[in-house]
């Protein structure tokens, strides 16, 4: 199966450990074609399915490396491995069972990404934001807007504390009407929405969410994930479809003995 890996990404292991030798983003229909040539591959022999909350086992080098050279995306772990590689998956949405068996079992990640899942998606930069809606992998619902916020003041004194609580006031106003925005476009959905998606700059993200109430109120389970984003608006949600069902895969390697 090609690996597909970035320039200088092979790592070097510790010893007897195995070394990663690629790193991707994949797309839905990207990781249903890989699946189906680990299925048929002789390379792989044993398969792992893990939660968010499981730990690696241990007492095997091969799953151990795999699952700790993934980020935590929230979604837990599929993987697959042999005597010579393996091959790491944290799939877009939550592995909810696990299973450890002899033989390769591409099934349940499959069911995966099968599933029809209903995401909401916020996506926010101070003076930029986007909400919308993703069903099974196509937006029907989305709002978007600039508010004016200003640019970090770097003089002194009183004028640059007057400044910088006029800044917090409209930071604190953007969040506000994000937040709203957010509870009106969900609404309609009800409790079809599963999981929230978050994009923009890491930090502004954190801030968010914890002034927005309806964030805890609405029950909706929010994924680690950061979806990348410039530049919130229209044309960044009607794109974002192909980032929400992303895959992140690492690709294995035994040492060289």
């Amino acid at each position: 199966m090609k690996s597909y890996e970035d320039p200088g990404m092979t790592e070097t292991p510790a010893t007897g450990q195995p070394n990663i030798t690629g790193r991707a983003w994949v797309s839905r229909g990207r990781l249903r074609r890989d699946l189906a040539e680990i299925a048929a591959s002789d390379d792989y022999d044993r398969s792992a399915y893990f939660t968010s909350t499981a730990v690696a086992p241990t007492t095997d080098a091969v799953t151990a490396a795999a699952m700790e050279s993934l980020p935590d995306l929230g979604t837990g772990a599929a993987v697959f491995w042999g005597s010579r590689s393996a091959v790491a998956i944290a799939p877009p949405f939550p592995i909810e069972e696990e299973l450890r068996c002899d033989g390769v079992d591409v099934g349940p990640m499959l069911d995966l990404l099968s599933r029809e899942v209903t995401v909401g998606v916020v996506l926010l930069r101070l003076g930029r934001y986007a909400v919308g809606v993703v069903e099974n992998g196509r937006l029907t619902a989305s709002k978007s807007d600039t508010r004016y916020v200003k640019s970090r003041h770097r003089k002194g004194g009183s004028s640059q504390r007057r400044f910088a609580r006029s800044r917090e006031r409209l930071v604190r106003e953007l969040y506000d009407k994000v937040c709203a925005v957010a509870e009106d476009v969900f609404r309609s959905y009800g409790d079809r929405i599963e999981y929230l998606l978050l994009g923009g700059e890491r930090q502004t993200l954190l801030a968010f969410t914890k002034r927005c109430g309806y964030v805890e109120r609405s029950g909706i389970e929010v994924l680690p994930r950061r979806l990348d984003v410039d530049r919130p608006g229209k044309a960044a949600l009607e794109a974002i479809h192909r980032q929400v069902w992303m895959s992140r895969v690492v690709y294995l390697a035994e040492p060289s003995q």
